[in-house]
């Protein structure tokens, strides 16, 4: 199979969504999601174009980047490599505000690249609009 990193991208979003929505599994929203953020991000960066997580550091300057981007991608870091907490009966919190907030940065790094967003991500916008804005614009809360 030959398909695109935007399609990619897209893919692993709306899954991230079906996941979010559906099941309510948390772990693989944000770790789809998380994948899809950073290869957007990634792309971003390689094209000289700013990612979501670069401007949400500039409204939150009180940390260097490196060690915000850290906090912000704590919970996917240890979700996928565990290197803080190798013990495999080490327990994780995963919650839906932060599956909800990876979600966010993997569709606003989606529409960074492309321009566009699936019928999914209207979806998430929608309800986080009519319901969640103030839990998932903590970006920083751990």
């Amino acid at each position: 199979m030959k398909i695109s990193k935007l399609r990619i991208a897209q893919i692993q979003i709306d899954s991230a969504l079906d996941h979010f929505f559906g099941d309510k599994n948390y772990v693989c929203a944000l770790t789809l999601s998380g994948a899809a953020e950073e290869l957007l991000g990634n792309i971003l960066r390689g094209t000289g174009r700013k990612h979501i997580l670069g401007d949400i550091h500039e409204d939150e300057d009180t940390l260097s980047f490196s060690k915000f981007a850290r906090m912000a991608n704590n919970v996917r870091d240890e979700l996928k490599h565990s290197h803080d907490n190798p013990d495999p009966h080490y327990s994780i919190t995963v919650t839906e505000a932060d599956a909800g907030r990876m979600i966010m940065r993997a569709i606003n790094n989606f529409q960074r690249v492309c321009h566009n967003h699936s019928e999914r991500m209207e979806d998430f916008y929608s309800w986080v609009k009519a319901d969640q804005e103030e839990i998932l614009c903590r970006w920083t809360e751990a």
